[in-house]
């Protein structure tokens, strides 16, 4: 740079413009590839680099031009934009770093807005005060924002913006909640259990799932193989996913269940017994044991293998679990929040139960999650008739 009696304020754009050359120029290193050619696995156009330093012409943008103004102003190369498609020059090759070096707009596709010219920079006083004038109407051009009016791109009318008019955050609050449970809620929500085996089969932990979900069916003996018996048909399963969580809001474990499908079947041609379970969204299977005595109720609420503890007396629910885990391989998930699709919250008034998450992943499901929402969830054709007897007992209603 010294040698080459380069101005210091352009120091720095020489050592940008090495550095671009470095990353789209052959190496050795790297069997005579670019680094840039190597990050994007393709060949790197190498038609636009230019010397340091060498004369270039800057295309004049002005709206209130006559066609006796000059064009264009001769400036000096000083490397390449690291953000846009073109590049950066000086008005005058000269020492006094009164005038300010900018950045030259960029060249269409049509027409460049920059010529460059492999010709010696004339670095003399003659050459700066022939284009003084030149370069202070430059400067004043290239702050000033073009006249013309702005559109969108043509390629954007066929598209309209979308505008939510009711959003569901109007209608989901959680300022009643604490911070604690506020965050265990959000996990909650954030986790996506898959929906079809192909999904878990993609991650790991769903494959480990699967596996050990199989090996435990085995080991109990669940079924046993044989042949299907002729004009019969097998009845096919199907697995479910879920992920289980502490009360804390940390990942439990991800279980995985293989159910059969038994609504496929028929009354009096698969079976005769109508005492078999079936797997139906509207009856849930579960029961519940209360024990009554000096020390308090104890209550426990089995469905299929999840089990909820409560009772009046801390010392007797700790000594059921004991008793429990000496005979069955079970795990203390902590205070209860989240069983069967509800969520838990407690407080000095009691608990409070709600299906927030499950309605929410209805709407997103059938993409209702911007509808209006109501106060009367009732068919907006139905038509009420003033005329009748009233209700008896309006508190059923």
């Amino acid at each position: 740079m010294i040698q080459m009696n380069v101005p210091k304020r352009f120091w720095s754009q020489g050592v940008l413009t090495a550095t671009y050359l470095i990353n789209h120029l052959p190496s050795k290193v790297l069997d005579f590839r670019s680094p840039l050619e190597v990050m994007k696995g393709r060949k790197i156009d190498l038609s636009h680099l230019k010397v340091f330093g060498c004369t270039c012409f800057v295309r004049i943008q002005a709206s209130h031009q006559d066609k006796l103004d000059p064009r264009a102003i001769k400036c000096m190369f000083l490397g390449y934009s690291s953000t846009q498609k073109g590049c950066n020059a000086s008005p005058a090759a000269s020492t006094d770093s009164s005038h300010p070096m900018p950045s030259i707009a960029h060249p269409s596709s049509h027409e460049p807005e920059v010529e460059i010219q492999n010709e010696p920079v004339e670095d003399s006083n003659n050459s700066l005060n022939h284009h003084k004038d030149q370069c202070e109407s430059f400067n004043a051009l290239l702050r000033r924002n073009p006249t013309c009016d702005r559109h969108p791109p043509s390629r954007l009318q066929d598209y309209v913006t979308y505008t939510v008019k009711h959003p569901i955050t109007n209608f989901v609050s959680y300022h009643k909640f604490s911070p604690h449970h506020a965050a265990f809620l959000s996990v909650v929500s954030s986790a996506h259990d898959p929906q079809s085996f192909q999904d878990a089969n993609l991650q790991a932990v769903w494959r480990k799932a699967m596996q050990e979900e199989l090996q435990s069916l085995d080991d109990n003996n669940t079924w046993s193989v044989v042949k299907l018996p002729k004009g019969k048909k097998a009845v096919g399963s199907r697995w479910i996913y879920k992920t289980k969580f502490h009360s804390d809001g940390s990942i439990e474990r991800y279980k995985a269940r293989l159910v059969a499908r038994g609504f496929t079947q028929m009354y009096g041609v698969d079976y005769k017994e109508t005492s078999a379970p079936a797997a139906k969204m509207n009856i849930v299977h579960s029961s519940l044991f209360v024990r009554s005595g000096s020390v308090g109720k104890l209550v426990v609420l089995i469905h299929v293998d999840d089990l909820i503890v409560t009772g009046e007396n801390a010392d007797e629910i700790n000594n059921l679990k004991w008793n429990l885990q000496q005979k069955f391989s079970i795990k203390d998930l902590g205070v209860l929040k989240y069983f069967l699709g509800i969520e838990m919250a407690t407080s000095h008034e009691g608990l409070f139960l709600n299906q927030r998450n499950y309605v929410l992943d209805l709407l997103k499901e059938f993409g209702m999650l911007d509808s209006k929402p109501a106060h009367t969830p009732l068919d907006s054709k139905l038509k009420l008739d003033m005329e009748g007897e009233p209700l008896n007992n309006i508190s059923y209603y």
